[in-house]
C-alpha cells in the first residue's frame, strides 16, 4: 500500500527554498556547490533537478541542463553559464564515471574541474545518477557535499517526488582509500535489516534518518505537463546535436574495423614488453581478452 511521505515519524522537514538559501550562502563567498541526486529509475531525479533549475534567476531547461555524455555539450553550456547559476548533468555521468576513467576525456574533465570550474562560476551543480558509487571518486569524496536521495515511489505518494537530504562536511583525516560518505559501514546495517524480512517504508525511512549525514526530507511537486514536454524536446534536440560516438549505432563494418585496430594495438604493446594487465587497464578490457589475442598472435607466428 502506498503511504504518505511524512507518515514515518517526525522527519526534519526542509524545502527547496531553504536549500537554495543555504547553497547561495556558499556561492556568495565564491564556493561552488555540488549535489548528487540519486534514485531508482522513475523515482524523479530529472524532475527534481529541473525544479531547482527553475528557481534560479535566468536559468532554463536548455542552457542549464546537460543531456548527453558528449563533453562538447557540457563545455558549450559551461562557457555560456552565468556566474552563481546552476548546471544539471542529467543522466550524463559517462563524462565523470569511475567506470570510464581510462578515457582521456574523463581525465581532462577532472583536471578542468579541479583548476577552473570552482574559481570561475561559483555555481550549483547537480549530478543525476542511480548509484552514488557510479560517480568518479573525485566528485563523490571531494566535491559533492550534498546528496538528495529520492524516495521510492512504491513506499510514498506516486503523484509527487519525495526526497531525503544529506549534508557531508569535509573529513580531512580520511585517506583516498576510504569512502567519505561512510557507506561501507552503513551497508552492513542495511543488509542486516533486509535479511530480517520484508523491507517496508518505515524501515527504509528510519535507516536513512539514522545516517550520520542526514539533514532532512522534502516533498517536491512534479513538473507541469508543458514543462515536462519541454524537457523531452530539449533532450531529443541535445541527442541530435551532441550525440557522442559511443552512443551512435555501429555498423558491422565499423565494428570489424574497431576490432582490428584493437587487435593490432594489443599486439604492438605485447611486442614492446608491456604487461597484459597494464594493456587491459589501458584499453578497458579484461586480461583474458588480452591473453587470447596473445595466443592467437603466437599461433600465427608459428604457422608462418
Amino acid at each position: 500500500m502506498t503511504m504518505a511521505f511524512d507518515q514515518y515519524a517526525e522527519p526534519r522537514n526542509t524545502s527547496m527554498v531553504k536549500l537554495l538559501e543555504k547553497w547561495n550562502e556558499s556561492t556568495a563567498i565564491e564556493k561552488d556547490v555540488h549535489v548528487i541526486v540519486a534514485g531508482g529509475e522513475g523515482d524523479g531525479k530529472s524532475q527534481t533537478s529541473c525544479k531547482f533549475v527553475q528557481r534560479i534567476p535566468d536559468a532554463n531547461l536548455w542552457d542549464n541542463v546537460v543531456y548527453t555524455s558528449n563533453p562538447k555539450e557540457l563545455m558549450d553550456k559551461y562557457n555560456n553559464m552565468q556566474k552563481r547559476s546552476v548546471m544539471v548533468l542529467d543522466e550524463a555521468l559517462n563524462s565523470i564515471s569511475r567506470a570510464d576513467w581510462n578515457n582521456a576525456d574523463v581525465k581532462a574533465m577532472v583536471k578542468f574541474f579541479r583548476t577552473v570550474v570552482r574559481k570561475e562560476k561559483q555555481s550549483i551543480w547537480f549530478y543525476n545518477t542511480q548509484l552514488l558509487r557510479d560517480m568518479h571518486a573525485f566528485w563523490r569524496n571531494h566535491r559533492c557535499t550534498w546528496l538528495i536521495e529520492m524516495g521510492i515511489r512504491e513506499f510514498y505518494d506516486p503523484m509527487a517526488n519525495s526526497a531525503f537530504v544529506f549534508q557531508r562536511f569535509r573529513v580531512p583525516v580520511l585517506t583516498g582509500k576510504r569512502d567519505a560518505w561512510l557507506l561501507d559501514s552503513q551497508e552492513v546495517i542495511w543488509l542486516g535489516k533486509m535479511m530480517l524480512g520484508k523491507f517496508k517504508g518505515s524501515t527504509y525511512a528510519s535507516l536513512l534518518r539514522g545516517h550520520p549525514f542526514y539533514y532532512g526530507e522534502m516533498s517536491i511537486g512534479k513538473l507541469p505537463d508543458s514543462q515536462w514536454e519541454e524537457y523531452h524536446k530539449n533532450r531529443a534536440k541535445a541527442y541530435a546535436e551532441y550525440r557522442p560516438d559511443e552512443e551512435m549505432p555501429l555498423t558491422s563494418k565499423k565494428i570489424l574495423k574497431l576490432q582490428n585496430r584493437e587487435k593490432l594495438l594489443m599486439e604492438l604493446l605485447l611486442d614492446n614488453g608491456v604487461e597484459q594487465r597494464e594493456i587491459a587497464l589501458k584499453l578497458g578490457i579484461t586480461p583474458q581478452a588480452v591473453s587470447k589475442i596473445k595466443q592467437q598472435a603466437q599461433k600465427t607466428t608459428l604457422q608462418l
